[in-house]
């Protein structure tokens, strides 16, 4: 069997300098793990195109993808197509976003430990994030952004932790070698070491849904435990299937279902 990876070069974690929580490789650099996985690659003889899978189809003998106007058949598909993060209309936040600014506390909490942390939210995610990241440090505010979202159960349960709460609506997020500020729109600016948000994330599924797949009401590809799609032949792991969003998560997720895929071919042949 042999394996070829169509890669796009633009993994959900590209605005990160450092991989995390990743046992073995944390705080690796990214540009040194992609160096490191381009000669596992080679080692392995396997086939790497860059570029963007345009088409799937499904026929008698498998699958034809298209990439950068050329077509590959093929007996098998992973589908590894992730999530994309849709930011806050923040000025700023986007180059902040991977370096001081986060959407995972267990990626990088760590890093701003005991120092100042910000969570920006507009839905109750905000408190349990807040009150989250009380375990890295002492020193936490929420962000509303404007927004009058928090109710009074919520400012009990904040003030409670010890946890600032600031409502001016935000006008800029800076990203400086010198110090990170956040812009308020009455002139006021706070120095923070580490933001974290949740942006709003959208499976990468369209391949699938082009196959008949179906989605669920979180918008993405249901599988069985294994990464089996409903289309035979076609495997999805990683943020497009829903799983656990961390590199270390998705890498486990892969393996499961390139595990599977193996063991279904053998089993194919031999049946």
């Amino acid at each position: 069997m042999r394996v070829m990876i169509i890669d796009s070069g633009m993994p959900r974690n590209r605005g990160s300098s450092y991989i995390h929580t990743f046992i073995g490789l944390d705080g690796v650099q990214t540009t040194e793990f992609e160096t490191k996985k381009r000669n596992e690659l080679a080692q392995y003889g396997v086939y790497r195109v860059f570029g963007v899978a345009t088409g799937l189809s499904k026929n008698l003998e498998g699958f034809t993808v298209n990439v950068n106007s050329e077509s590959y058949a093929c007996g098998y598909v992973i589908l590894a197509t992730g999530s994309m993060d849709v930011l806050p209309p923040v000025p700023g936040l986007q180059y902040a976003w991977g370096k001081t600014a986060h959407n995972c506390a267990y990626c990088d909490a760590y890093g701003v430990l005991d120092r100042e942390i910000f969570v920006y939210a507009q839905s109750e995610y905000g408190v349990i994030e807040s009150i989250k990241l009380k375990s890295w440090s002492q020193s936490i505010t929420l962000l509303t952004d404007g927004s009058s979202w928090l109710a009074q159960k919520d400012r009990v349960v904040l003030a409670a932790h010890s946890i600032k709460v600031v409502e001016t609506p935000v006008s800029h997020v800076s990203y400086l070698a010198i110090g990170n500020l956040i812009d308020f729109r009455d002139g006021a600016s706070l120095p923070y070491d580490g933001l974290f948000l949740r942006p709003k994330s959208i499976p990468r599924i369209s391949l699938s849904l082009d196959l008949g797949c179906s989605a669920d009401s979180d918008g993405y590809i249901g599988v069985d435990r294994f990464g089996r799609s409903e289309v035979q032949g076609l495997y999805v792991c990683g943020d497009a299937s829903g799983q656990l969003f961390q590199a270390i998560g998705a890498a486990a997720d892969g393996n499961k279902a390139a595990r599977t895929l193996h063991s279904d071919h053998v089993l194919k042949r031999w049946s």
